[in-house]
């Protein structure tokens, strides 16, 4: 019985996601969008990456996400590798699509 939930633990820990979606806030993953998103991927265990432009980087820091330049329409692959991957990847990529939760007259 033991060794079941060890196996569980195991398969859970080693889960992956992955999605594209495509960036359509008007301004890009400027600071404040890119703020929002790192913050909504440090609430998740996950190692989530994000790529764009030929590049990868963390999705859990500001600094990283802003250096892949991604303007209006560049397409977002977003990765997570761990217990709750398929969350974290659902979340940001709603964000990414709800245009982080600004409104048409912000940012």
């Amino acid at each position: 019985m033991a060794d079941e939930a060890s196996d569980t633990e195991a398969l859970a820990e080693g889960a992956r996601c992955q999605r594209s979606v495509v960036l359509t806030h008007d301004k890009g993953l400027h600071l404040r969008p890119a703020t929002r998103l790192s913050e909504a991927a440090k609430k998740y265990a996950s190692d989530i990456r994000i790529k764009a432009n030929d590049k990868d980087v963390a999705a859990k820091s500001i600094i990283e996400l802003m250096s892949l330049a991604a303007e209006c329409g560049t397409e977002l692959v977003i990765e997570a590798e761990g217990p709750d991957a398929e969350a974290a990847v659902g979340e940001l990529v709603a964000m990414v699509q709800n245009r982080f939760g600004f409104g048409a007259e912000e940012i």
